[in-house]
């Protein structure tokens, strides 16, 4: 799909393209379609297609749409909070000022957002890891 100019794919060709199991593969479809990012289409010529362009819906725009953390941590992603603390903290967190991880993970957060914003869905699309790395090389 992110290669664009081929139209409609159905979930069963999608299935056996990708080697994922047809039932996974809906609920899959399902959830991209609720969150705007593919659109379906009915009839002979039906299945599904990518509602964003592929040129531009970077890897860090995938991440958020679909709502994960970039990082698990709760420091960095503003996760759990603690009583009276406006940012997320763990519940453990000894505060900023003495705690060294919160810094270190903050600066890694910081570099892999950069990565993945510099990275589009269609760099993706080509063979092997060519796109992969051809789209970080960009940055």
């Amino acid at each position: 799909m992110a290669r664009g100019g081929q139209g409609a794919v159905s979930a069963a060709e999608l299935a056996e393209r990708e080697g994922i199991p047809p039932v996974f593969l809906a609920l899959i479809l399902s959830d991209l379609r609720q969150r705007g990012i593919l659109r379906a289409r009915r009839g002979r010529e039906g299945g599904y297609e990518l509602a964003i362009d592929p040129n531009t819906f970077t890897l860090i725009d995938a991440i958020e749409t679909l709502g994960g953390p970039l990082l698990p941590f709760a420091c960095v992603s503003g996760g759990a909070t603690r009583e009276g603390d406006r940012r997320g903290r763990c519940r453990e967190c000894p505060g900023t000022d003495v705690c060294p991880a919160e810094r270190v993970l903050s600066a890694v957060s910081a570099a892999a957002a950069e990565a993945l914003a510099s990275i589009v869905l269609a760099d993706l699309s080509f063979a092997g890891n060519h796109g992969a790395n051809r789209a970080v090389r960009k940055g």
